[in-house]
Order: C-alpha cells, then sequence, then structure tokens
C-alpha cells in the first residue's frame, strides 16, 4: 500500500534475522476504533502459514503511538517492476504465478481473511536457485483498514480500481470470490500485456468494470496464440456476477492448471534425455542433481561421475521405478565419504551430553 512507510531493519534484534517493518500513517488511524481495526487485521494476518504468503513475525505500536507490522524481508522484485522490466510473461510463467497466489488465497479464505486490494504490486516474485519464481502475497487485510476509515467519506473509492471487481465498487458485502476477481483481472494482464478496463479516471474505471463486458484476450493480443481453455478460464474469473466465478480458489487453480493441454516439461532438454550414473549404472531423469541409488553427484559439470545421453527406451523404467516414493524415501546414502563421517562423529564425541541440536551445511543431496 502506497500510504506505508517501508523499512527495512539491518536486524530483528531477538530473532537475528532481517525484516522488514512497515509504520502505518498516523492520518489512516486517527481514530482508536481504526486503531483497534488494524490490530484485529494485523492479528488475522499473522495466523497466515502458507508459503506463499509474506509472513508477519510481530505487529504492535511505536512509543510515539504509530502501529507497526514486521514481516519476513523479500528480496524479489513485485510483478508490476518485472513486468515492466521484462515484457509479458511466458504462458507456462505466467499460469504457475498465478496458480501460487491462488494457494494463497485458498488459505486465507478458509481463515475468513479478504485481501481486498490484488495487484501486481502486491505479487513478490522471488527467484528460485533451481530457477522459476517464488511468489509471496502482500499486505493480506490491511485494505479494509483504509477501506473502513473511508466509509464516511463520501466519492472516495477504497482499493485500486485496476483490479476492483464490481460489488467491490458498489460497496456490497465482499467474499473470497471478489479477490478471485483480482485474479483474473491479474491473469488478463500477462495474457495480453494491457488490462481489460481503462478509462481516463479511477470513477470511470470502475464503471466499466460494473456495466462492460470484458475484452476477448485472443482479440486484445492475436499474436500470443492464447489457448482457448486458457481464455475461458480467465473469462469466468471476471465475471460480473460472483455466483458465475469460481467458487473458491482451488476450483480456479484446478481449472487453470487444466487449461494448458501440455504437461509441464523441464526447460533446456527433451522428455527422454536422461543421465547415467558411472558409479552405479543406475538411469536418472536429466533435471536430477545426484543419483537417485548411489547418492553420487550427476548432471553437468560433473566430470567424471555421470554420463549424459538421451536413451528414449529407459524412461517408463525410470517413472515406473520413481512412482510412489517420496522424497524423503529416495534412498540417497553417504558413499565414499568416510573421512567426513569419521570427522562428524569426532565433534559429535566433544558434545555428547550436552548436545541440543545440530545443523549441517553442504550441498543439497550430501
Amino acid at each position: 500500500m502506497d500510504d506505508l512507510h517501508r523499512h527495512r531493519a539491518p536486524e530483528h534484534l531477538l530473532l537475528g534475522r532481517t525484516v522488514a517493518v512497515k509504520i502505518i500513517h498516523g492520518h489512516l488511524l486517527s481514530d482508536e476504533s481504526a486503531s483497534a481495526r488494524f490490530i484485529t487485521e494485523a492479528r488475522a494476518a499473522s495466523q497466515l502459514n502458507h508459503p506463499n504468503s509474506v509472513g508477519v513475525i510481530d505487529f504492535g505500536t511505536t512509543e510515539d503511538g504509530l502501529l507497526y507490522l514486521v514481516m519476513e524481508y523479500l528480496r524479489g522484485r513485485d510483478l508490476a517492476r518485472v513486468l515492466n522490466e521484462s515484457g509479458l510473461l511466458p504462458l507456462r510463467r505466467s499460469v504457475e504465478v498465478i496458480r501460487q497466489v491462488l494457494a494463497a488465497l485458498a488459505e486465507a479464505h478458509e481463515l475468513g481473511i479478504i485481501h481486498r486490494d490484488l495487484k501486481p504490486e502486491n505479487i513478490i516474485l522471488e527467484p528460485r536457485r533451481g530457477g522459476g519464481d517464488y511468489v509471496k502475497v502482500v499486505d493480506f487485510g490491511l485494505a479494509k483498514v483504509r477501506a473502513e476509515r473511508s466509509v464516511t467519506r463520501p466519492g472516495i473509492v477504497c482499493g485500486t480500481p485496476d483490479y476492483m471487481a464490481p460489488e467491490q465498487g458498489r460497496g456490497d458485502t465482499l467474499d473470497g470470490r471478489s479477490d478471485l476477481y483480482s485474479v483474473g483481472v491479474i491473469l488478463f494482464l500477462l495474457l495480453t500485456g494491457r488490462l481489460p478496463f481503462e478509462g481516463d479516471s479511477p470513477t470511470q474505471v470502475v464503471l466499466l468494470h460494473l456495466t462492460m463486458p470484458p475484452p476477448d484476450p485472443r482479440q486484445v493480443a492475436p499474436g500470443r496464440a492464447l489457448p482457448d481453455a486458457l481464455v475461458d478460464v480467465c473469462m469466468r474469473a471476471l465475471s460480473k456476477d460472483p455466483d458465475k466465478r469460481y467458487a473458491d480458489a482451488d476450483a480456479f487453480a484446478q481449472a487453470l492448471l487444466e487449461s494448458l493441454e501440455l504437461p509441464p516439461q523441464h526447460e533446456g532438454s527433451s522428455p527422454g534425455e536422461v543421465i547415467v550414473c558411472v558409479s552405479c549404472g543406475s538411469p536418472n531423469l536429466i533435471r536430477q542433481k545426484f543419483c537417485g541409488e548411489c547418492g553420487v553427484k550427476i548432471g553437468a559439470g560433473s566430470g567424471d561421475h555421470a554420463t549424459r545421453r538421451p536413451r528414449l527406451d529407459l524412461v517408463p523404467e525410470i517413472v515406473s521405478k520413481l512412482a510412489g516414493r517420496t522424497q524423503q524415501e529416495m534412498p540417497l546414502p553417504l558413499k565414499n565419504r568416510a573421512p567426513d563421517l569419521g570427522w562428524l562423529e569426532e565433534r559429535l564425541g566433544e558434545v555428547r551430553g550436552a548436545l541440543v541440536a545440530v545443523r549441517l551445511l553442504g550441498e543439497e543431496g550430501a
């Protein structure tokens, strides 16, 4: 929210970690009832435990009477900035971003928390080490504080008009489906590069959301070859009547995934390419970093430990072999690591009886 001061604290003194601190402007919370509403909303947001929701660590009041939120510090870029710097995203990436947003909303809605101000600026994309985006949705519930303060001020539209559901523009009671409409607007933007409704003023945009049907994304962006099923999902989310939208975030996400007819495929490799471990001879899918049988590091840059070659005939064998196994059940024994194990045993012996916990740092799968 642009009404909030954003600060980065060097380190939370008790937690010993970098955090983000938001200080709420005093003019937003000018009376005790507004302050009480903020505390209620902050407490609700702190209940969110989904990995795609920003974590609220603490909240309270400063000695000067200013209200604040302490949250996990995010190093990524918001979706608006990503679109501005990179342009249109590939369809698969767009769908994956929306899927993660919906995953965060599913938990929030179950807890009775409505976001009310979903927009690209409130969607943070954190880069994964292995590639792809890790989505974080921020500012849950804070729009309600601003909205309730403005009830007695006629003509004030609360929220962001470009992404506002029709019932929100009318001042009706909101539920989780109002957030799903906003997600539909964001999906439209990701598919076409523009908003479904644009006007000369915020009021005009709200009126368009209330009265005009959204344009067909295929006509707005004819060069993108948008799948019909994906367009249908977007248009349903943009229904004026909440009853005609998806019933909940999970249903929206399921329809979204089903709209892409092709199964997800690992970038940079063919479906049938495998890595054969030289240490034990076991076949592994190319995206694996370590052999599923002996634990030896494999893949590009692993030197003599593995060879890479297309083996279409081995794919059914690998799939059958890995079927039903969870990640925790994958056999990754320590092979040829006797010196390392010996050193660890010596260190454990030195602190035996006083040890509370031990943290081992190393390569994934080691």
